[in-house]
């Protein structure tokens, strides 16, 4: 029987293979990712929400800070002497020291003096008050105020006297950019505040600009797509290992089919020699009764000719010598040549193989047989089958591992030669005494060439040199043409 391995169910196994594990692989990933979604929420809303806090506590600071830094500037202005130089390098103190009061860099402070002399004093130069600005035309409840305008905060405080009147106004404006970058507006990551400034960098008006609103976590499909960079690797790895699965498969797969091909060729080749060996001993048993009832008949006929049914001399003497024979051959082990009808030698020479099959696999034996197809000549199947296990048995149960044994037949003369050469060990009378052969019709050498001289068959085994043996058998292609005189020449 010989293994096979179907390409199509293969290729279709493997692609099934494949496409189990991409499936597979990518609904994982998907799930993973579903989950881990999840969990993205969940971190999101735990992160605004420290956010929030966060930002909200920074922008009461500084809201209170800017509040404070004017209070302080304010009450020493009030005590100052009205000295415009004083007045300035207080407000200049009190710029620099506005990171103390948790306020960013104070850009622009100003103080409006309105007693005598009305000026304007900045922390870089002082300038005459033309006119009161509008923003200060107001009631003296109102003058002190924190408003958002033009994206500044703006901070303004009166100044009065000892008498309670209006002497002054400070003022002092921080851009809400520099609060936002302040209060780290830049580094949240839930929130979003007012934009102050469009992508030309121009100024963009903003009535609150930290009034910050909550940022809406990714949509599901788009935090899929955020990991497209995952995907592109894991359909890499899958693509990889997917045709090394697929070729695996085909290597796995043919590798099964071997080996279970060969434990299948092995049992198969088993049982067909097992079944050979059967059928041989089937028909030697068969034989064996037919010889038995032959001898009977002829004893039979012997013992009637005393009892009034007289046989000639010659014929007593046909008698005793056939029955002798027969009973010759029974005690070798060999069956009687009684049966004529014609053989091939090819179909002869394989039955014969199936019965060493498992010793030549055993010791890795390299046989070699070259027959005629259609070569036939006439014999008793059995007979001539009992004398090929015999000259081929006998070698292959003789050899060392890896041995060499061929096997030709050739028709010559008339006659039906086989030739066999092999290596088998030169074994002496006492080795040949512990030569394991498993079979029971295995036959002396010398008897062996007495029961093929006897039926007209020629048999010679000799070394033909160190350790190359030769043996030669020879059947007549019609034993009934064959005189009993005639000379089997044996060509070397």
């Amino acid at each position: 029987m010989a293994s096979t391995f179907h390409l199509g169910e293969g290729i279709r196994d493997n692609c099934v293979r494949v496409f189990c594990l991409v499936g597979l692989t990518f609904t994982l990933y998907y799930l993973y990712l579903d989950r881990q979604y999840k969990y993205y929420i969940e971190d999101y809303k735990n992160t605004q929400r420290q956010e929030t806090q966060l930002i909200n506590e920074k922008i009461a600071s500084t809201i209170l800070g800017l509040k404070t830094l004017a209070a302080v500037v304010g009450e020493k202005i009030r005590t100052a002497p009205e000295d415009s130089h004083k007045i300035q390098r207080i407000l200049i103190a009190g710029a620099h020291v506005s990171q103390d009061y948790n306020v960013p860099t104070v850009r622009d402070i100003a103080y409006y003096k309105l007693s005598n002399y009305q000026e304007v004093i900045t922390p870089s130069l002082v300038y005459p008050l033309n006119s009161l600005p509008l923003a200060f035309r107001k009631s003296m409840k109102d003058l002190e105020s924190l408003i958002t305008k033009n994206n500044e905060m703006i901070g303004t405080i009166p100044i009065l006297d000892q008498s309670k009147r209006l002497k002054g106004v400070l003022e002092i404006k921080v851009p809400c950019l520099d609060i936002q970058k302040f209060i780290g507006a830049d580094k949240v990551t839930t929130l979003e505040f007012p934009q102050l400034f469009d992508i030309r960098g121009k100024q963009v008006i903003q009535n609150n600009p930290l009034d910050f609103s909550f940022k809406a976590p990714l949509p599901y499909f788009e935090y899929l797509k955020s990991h497209e960079a995952g995907f592109l690797i894991l359909a890499y790895a899958v693509l990889i290992g997917s045709i090394l699965l697929f070729f695996c498969g085909i290597l796995v797969k043919k590798r099964v089919s071997v080996a279970v091909g060969g434990q299948i060729d092995k049992l198969s080749t088993h049982r067909s020699s097992l079944e050979a060996y059967n059928s041989l001993q089937r028909h030697m048993i068969q034989r064996f009764k037919d010889v038995t009832r032959i001898i009977h008949h002829s004893v039979d006929r012997i013992a009637q000719s005393y009892n009034g049914s007289p046989l000639s001399h010659n014929e007593k003497r046909i008698l005793i010598n056939g029955a002798t024979g027969l009973v010759e051959n029974l005690s070798s082990g060999l069956c009687a040549n009684l049966q004529r009808e014609p053989l091939l030698v090819k179909e002869l020479l394989d039955q014969v193989k199936l019965h060493f099959v498992e010793q030549i696999q055993k010791l890795n034996i390299n046989l070699h047989m070259t027959c005629p197809q259609d070569l036939e000549f006439v014999g008793d199947p059995l007979f001539t089958k009992m004398i090929l296990l015999n000259v081929i048995g006998y070698p292959l149960y003789s050899m060392p591992k890896k041995g060499e044994i061929s096997i030709s037949v050739t028709q010559v003369n008339g006659f039906v030669h086989v030739e066999i050469r092999d290596n088998r060990y030169s074994l002496t009378a006492e080795g040949k005494q512990h030569l394991k052969i498993p079979f029971e019709f295995f036959v002396e050498g010398h008897k062996l060439r007495q029961i093929c001289i006897q039926n007209r068959i020629g048999c010679e085994s000799f070394e033909a040199t160190k350790g190359d043996f030769y043996t030669k058998v020879s059947f007549p292609l019609d034993p009934d043409q064959v005189h009993e005189r005639n000379i089997i020449p044996f060509p070397r």
